[in-house]
C-alpha cells in the first residue's frame, strides 16, 4: 500500500501557482497527498482560498488572519472572516496568533502588540462559539473548529492565551521554539507542526522536538511557497513527503 501524506499548512492560493496550479495539485495526489489545508493571513488571501478550495477538492480551507496583518482590519473584514468560517468548507480557523520580531523591546511597540493579542483573542473566541462545528477534514477528531496557530517570539503570550481556551484544539504552526516549549503546548492539546526547518542540516532544534512529543501529536506541513529549503522549487511535490520521512512521520 502507497503511502499517504498530509499536507496541513500549504498555500497553494497563492499567485506563484497560477499558471500551473492543475498539473501541480495532480502530481501532489499521485504522489499520495490526499489533503492540503490552505490558510488564509489577509483579506485578499480569504478570497483566493475559498476560489481555490470551490475548485479543488484536495483543498481544504481554513480562514484567518495572520498577526501581522491585523493593524487596519475594518468591522467588514471581521464579518467577512466570520461568514466564510461557518461555511461548510471551512476546516480550520487560521493562520492567526502573535509574531513579535522586530517589535521589541516591547516597550515601544506596545500599540502593535496589543493589537495583535486582541485580534488573537478576537479569533480564538470566534472558534469558541463553534462547538458543534461539523467539518470535512481529517485534521481533527473532536467537535469544534480547530485553530492554526501561527506563534513567533512570543512564546509565553502564546501559551498564557490559549490557556483561557482549554475547550480548543489545533496545531502550533511551524514550529520554533525548544522542545520543552513544546511539551507545555501539547499538555495543552495543541499539535506541533512540523515543517521545512526539519530538513536543514543543523535540524538539531526541531529533531528534540520531534523526540519529545508523542507522534501523534506532531502533524507534517510544507508551508509552501514561504520557507522553501535553499535548493528545492516551492513547486516540488516531493517536499510533504520528504518532511514526513524526515520527521519519521
Amino acid at each position: 500500500m502507497n503511502k499517504e501524506y498530509f499536507d496541513t499548512h500549504a498555500h497553494y492560493d497563492e499567485p506563484v501557482y497560477d499558471g500551473d496550479r492543475e498539473t501541480f495539485l495532480k502530481s501532489l495526489s499521485d504522489l499520495g497527498v490526499r489533503e492540503v489545508i490552505d490558510p488564509s493571513y489577509d483579506t485578499a488571501s480569504l478570497e483566493r482560498v475559498q476560489r481555490i478550495a470551490a475548485e479543488y477538492p484536495i483543498i481544504k480551507p481554513a480562514y484567518g488572519f495572520h498577526p501581522q496583518y491585523v493593524y487596519e482590519l475594518t468591522e467588514k473584514d471581521w464579518e467577512r472572516l466570520s461568514e466564510l468560517l461557518r461555511s461548510a468548507c471551512a476546516v480550520a480557523l487560521g493562520e492567526c496568533g502573535l509574531d513579535y520580531r522586530g517589535l521589541k523591546p516591547a516597550a515601544e511597540n506596545t500599540e502593535k502588540i496589543n493589537a495583535q493579542k486582541q485580534a488573537f483573542i478576537r479569533q480564538l473566541d470566534m472558534a469558541a462559539e463553534m462547538k458543534n462545528f461539523e467539518r470535512a477534514s481529517r485534521l481533527f477528531e473532536d467537535r469544534g473548529i480547530p485553530v492554526i496557530v501561527h506563534s513567533v517570539a512570543a512564546a509565553e503570550d502564546t501559551i498564557e492565551i490559549l490557556s483561557r481556551y482549554p475547550q480548543l484544539g489545533g496545531v502550533i504552526h511551524g514550529f520554533s521554539y525548544s522542545a520543552e516549549m513544546a511539551q507545555r503546548f501539547v499538555k495543552l492539546g495543541w499539535r506541533i507542526g512540523v515543517g521545512t526547518s526539519v530538513l536543514k542540516a543543523d535540524a538539531r532544534k526541531i529533531k528534540e522536538v520531534i523526540e519529545k512529543v508523542p507522534a501523534e501529536m506532531l502533524v507534517t506541513e510544507t508551508d509552501a511557497p514561504f520557507l522553501t529549503p535553499p535548493g528545492r522549487d516551492e513547486k516540488d511535490p516531493y517536499l510533504i513527503a520528504d518532511i514526513a520521512a524526515s520527521a519519521g512521520l
